[in-house]
């Protein structure tokens, strides 16, 4: 065999397998991966008997619309060596988006993600977790958690390095002193709450059960926006180094510690759709998991609300299977 052939070989080797990535597995739940053992992760996906098995189970009931369709069993593939024929795709014409006769203020597009409900309901989940746990609070309401919130947001964009330093003389912020206090800061942060914790059902699996209303919020507001023609799926991390059991590490990204994310993205970046990871408790559909693997289902839920015929999708390796692009 000619060194050729070899490299073709080995090309088609990794399309057959389709499950090499650079990012942890997801099936391995509330463990995080040191840099030494990335390369054992690694073999992880190279291993045909995993969870990630593109084979149709038989006798498979399948409810979901997304998985009511034909796909080839893995074992009846046949790859065959031919010339590249280029496809010539007449898409669509998609709903353009319409620049603003002025600019909307920050606030403006903020607003437009969460409504003043959504304080109102933050505020009285507050005051009803210190109420159930007996803490002398006095009662808050929704401008002052605006505030709040607005607070973190300036922390979040300034960075010093204690947070009490925005009350200092010396380093004393105005918009953050003026409109709050240290003390009534941190009562605050101690007690914030979006839901009512008693209404946690014993069984409750998911582990953004406290913010999920949150979660809900954004991303109904990133469904509705307007798509462009590029789009693409991959992993993002949230930075985060605190004590939290999703917390993860992925090598060789510029913030490898934090929160993963299965993300829907448009070529200048905007946020269309994401699936929050959480381990073996990820939202994916487990009919589709079990046909397409977990790379394939990612891409299947996330492609679900793209108009048909009108956008091209990009996605890596880890997401790529025989079947997925037989689906698409």
């Amino acid at each position: 065999m000619t060194w050729k052939n070899l490299h073709e070989q080995e090309i088609l080797d990794l399309l057959e397998d389709g499950n090499i990535s650079d990012i942890g597995s997801i099936d391995n739940d509330e463990e995080i991966f040191p840099i030494n053992e990335f390369d054992e992760l690694m073999d992880i996906f190279d291993n045909d008997e995993e969870n990630t098995s593109n084979e149709v189970p038989e006798n498979l009931e399948i409810s979901n619309s997304l998985v009511q369709y034909h796909v080839t069993n893995k074992k009846d593939i046949k790859w065959v060596q031919q010339p590249f024929e280029n496809l010539k795709l007449n898409l669509d014409d998609i709903e353009s988006v319409i620049a603003p006769a002025s600019m909307p203020a920050p606030i403006d597009y903020f607003n437009k993600y969460f409504s003043n409900d959504f304080y109102e309901q933050i505020a009285y989940n507050t005051l009803l977790y210190t109420v159930q746990k007996g803490i002398h609070f006095s009662p808050t309401n929704a401008q002052e958690i605006k505030c709040f919130i607005a607070i973190h947001i300036i922390m979040g964009t300034l960075k010093f390095p204690r947070v009490r330093m925005y009350w200092e003389e010396a380093y004393r912020i105005n918009t953050v002193a003026n409109n709050m206090t240290r003390d009534r800061f941190f009562q605050l942060r101690s007690n914030f709450h979006i839901i009512d914790n008693v209404s946690i059902p014993p069984n409750n699996k998911d582990k953004f059960i406290k913010v999920r209303p949150l979660y809900n919020l954004i991303k109904k507001q990133c469904n509705s926006l307007i798509k462009e023609r590029n789009l693409s799926i991959d992993e993002q991390m949230v930075p985060f180094k605190g004590n939290l059991s999703i917390k993860q590490y992925i090598k060789g990204k510029p913030c490898p510690w934090g929160i993963k994310i299965f993300v829907l993205a448009g070529s200048n970046g905007m946020v269309y759709d994401f699936i929050l990871y959480q381990g073996s408790n990820t939202e994916i559909n487990q009919d589709l998991q079990k046909i397409f693997g977990i790379g394939g289902s990612i891409v299947l839920q996330l492609a679900e609300g793209i108009k048909k015929n009108s956008h091209y999708l990009y996605f890596d390796n880890f997401f790529s299977s025989y079947q997925l692009f037989e689906r698409l």
